[in-house]
């Protein structure tokens, strides 16, 4: 085995215990995110359903149900047996960045970089806090981010082939780019918004259409399958873009992150949720996360052109190309209007293969003193927010499974007759309630058919994550028949109080000092929650 190679598995190996042990550590199912709930939840129904399961799902609630999302990941995975999913889940992230980091050493390599400067590109990449970031847990969940951040940066390592003379870099791109936009719904917007206009730039209209060619392989792939989902696609982004862009609390400015400093104050654990919510900020991605890209502008600046490092000139253009692109982007989602098209700063993700490659260009070729301050205060900063990023997701996840009020709560809601139709409050309760009981919840991927964007248009009226108040309302459109409410999210445990709901109007099934749960069909003594909801109260019908 060559010494690069010695360097490189140690590297492979140094990656893949980053991401799995923090999960191993903390080896607690209930734990599980929002996201990596329905992810899980989604390949059991593949592997269950077939084909079915791209549009309908179980033990959903009826407008939840029916559904329109990637399904490329979760096929895949669905081949396995589910107790391999099981024992592969908190193994993904590493699994994921490995395959990165091979695409990085292919195409590093193809750009004329040494095996010194691509092991050094690989550790800044490896430890890039834009990887192991809290928000989103790309790293430590199950989930189709990263999945979609690797096909992405093997289309466009493709075409880093083809640009230096390759003849089947775009052949290989478009396929890596169809299996992406089966995959991912943020890939492929990432996909159209750095490529399509970056092809104008370039005057290149082969670059230009490559988009436009993975969805019609998409089609093809997929045996037509895809239309439903590209069709969904569009719609989801229109709704976000007139409704939820406003009301999402993902999406909101950095001014009003900023605002929360003086609440924040009052306790370390407030000061500490409101640095994580800032750290994933469009600032604080590109002045904190990605401090590998300041050595790049730098080296860009003072040379005159991308570092290339001794390397193909031709590839550090495009590669400096593809870097920028993303940055660009994040700061023009960051504007009002534009927030629809998701967290601006997830973008920059897709952007750590080339200024990584970029940065160890120019440490290698700038004097030694330099290089060696530049490479250590870059691995120190990247090494302590990394500490930081895997502590609190210890400590965070750790202590959900403490939670003894849960566990009575699900005992108790396993006992009831049923299944019932369940309004989870907050929203991220729903698919806990799918999962561990036996009864209906929104589990589902959100607004992405008619019916649920009806039915989001009612859910989601400015409370974000926490439904409509108006629970007769949800009752009569929506088919619920039974609320649970987190008590301690409702205060403001999250950062964000609920709404007031009328809860002594209801009949109580049960309640323990975390939860709460109500017939929304029996009035409490004294109650008025029989009365039928008003006929104007609302536009959409139930689904």
């Amino acid at each position: 085995m060559t010494p690069f190679w010695l360097g490189a598995a140690a590297l492979l190996l140094f990656t893949f215990a980053t991401r799995a042990l923090p999960t191993l550590v903390v080896a607690n199912p209930a734990a599980r995110g929002f996201d990596a709930l329905f992810h899980l939840f989604y390949i059991d129904a593949i592997r269950e359903r077939g084909a079915e399961a791209f549009s309908t799902l179980p033990r959903c609630t009826p407008h939840s149900a029916q559904i329109s999302y990637p399904w490329g990941m979760h096929w895949l995975l669905a081949r396995l047996p589910r107790r391999a999913v099981l024992a592969i889940e908190p193994l993904w992230g590493g699994v994921v960045d490995c395959l990165l980091l091979l695409v990085l050493f292919a195409v590093g390599a193809r750009a004329g970089l040494s095996g010194p400067q691509l092991l050094l590109a690989g550790l800044l990449a490896s430890t890039s806090p834009l990887l192991l970031s809290a928000r989103p847990l790309r790293a430590f969940e199950i989930t189709a981010r990263g999945f979609g951040e690797l096909l992405f940066a093997a289309g466009s390592g493709a075409l880093v082939f083809a640009h230096t003379g390759s003849p089947w870099g775009y052949a290989a791109a478009v396929l890596c780019f169809a299996l992406l936009a089966l995959s991912s719904k943020f890939a492929l917007q990432a996909l159209f918004l750095v490529w399509v206009p970056l092809g104008v730039w370039m005057a290149s209209p082969t670059v230009a259409l490559l988009p436009f060619a993975a969805v019609a392989a998409a089609y093809l792939l997929s045996a037509g399958h895809y239309h439903q989902v590209f069709i969904s696609h569009l719609r989801y982004l229109d709704y976000y873009a007139r409704e939820m862009q406003w009301q999402h609390v993902s999406l909101v400015g950095s001014s009003s992150r900023l605002r929360g400093v003086r609440t924040a104050m009052q306790s370390p654990k407030q000061m500490a949720l409101w640095a994580f919510n800032v750290s994933s900020g469009p600032a604080a991605t590109f002045l904190v996360q990605a401090p590998a890209l300041w050595v790049v502008v730098a080296a860009w600046v003072m040379g005159g052109a991308p570092p290339a490092g001794g390397g193909d000139p031709a590839a550090a253009r495009l590669l400096a190309l593809w870097a920028v692109a993303p940055v660009f982007l994040m700061a023009a989602i960051s504007l009002p209007g534009l927030r629809f098209l998701g967290e601006a700063h997830r973008y920059v993700n897709f952007a750590v293969l080339p200024f990584s490659l970029l940065a160890a260009a120019a440490l290698s070729t700038a004097p030694l003193d330099w290089a060696a301050a530049g490479a250590v205060g870059l691995l120190s900063l990247h090494l302590v927010l990394d500490f930081a990023y895997c502590t609190a997701f210890v400590r965070m996840k750790g202590q959900v499974g403490k939670d003894p009020h849960w566990t009575e709560l699900v005992s108790a809601m396993n006992g009831m007759a049923g299944p019932r139709s369940v309004l989870s409050v907050p929203l991220y309760l729903a698919r806990r309630v799918a999962f561990e009981t036996h009864h209906l919840a929104d589990a589902g991927p959100g607004p992405t058919t008619p019916s649920s964007i009806a039915a989001a248009k009612l859910l989601w009226v400015g409370h974000h994550p926490f439904p409509n108040p108006d629970l007769r309302l949800l009752r009569e459109r929506l088919g619920y028949d039974t609320a649970v409410f987190d008590k301690k999210a409702l205060r403001g445990a999250g950062g964000r109080a609920g709404p007031a709901y009328p809860l002594d109007d209801y009949a109580v099934l049960y309640e323990n000092e975390g939860y709460l749960v109500l017939d929304l069909t029996a009035a409490r003594a004294g109650g008025r929650a029989a009365e039928p909801a008003p006929a104007h109260a609302g536009e959409a019908g139930r689904p």
